[in-house]
């Protein structure tokens, strides 16, 4: 992580901060800075349960259990199932 690109996402929080509590704002999820360290992190809301930070994955697994794929997801995807057999 280079300074200038912390330093961008440092001054985008702080204008976030203000907006939001200040001048009573919504900042759009889309403009929201959630970490200062991995700018790729996502907002994961479960039903009307607690909000997350980080990242949803996915697995796929055989009937014995064994895991035959895993997928990193972006943003909030419906938590539905694909398939079951």
């Amino acid at each position: 992580m280079s300074h200038s690109n912390s330093l961008s996402r440092f001054k985008r929080s702080g204008n976030q901060a203000e907006r939001r509590v200040i001048k009573g704002e919504s900042v759009p999820v889309e403009e929201k800075v959630i970490s200062l360290f991995e700018p790729h992190t996502d907002i994961i809301v479960k039903d009307k349960r607690q909000v997350q930070y980080g990242h949803k994955i996915n697995f796929s697994s055989s009937k014995h259990g064994m895991t035959l794929d895993a997928v990193i997801e972006s943003g909030n995807p419906a938590d539905s199932p694909v398939c079951y057999h």
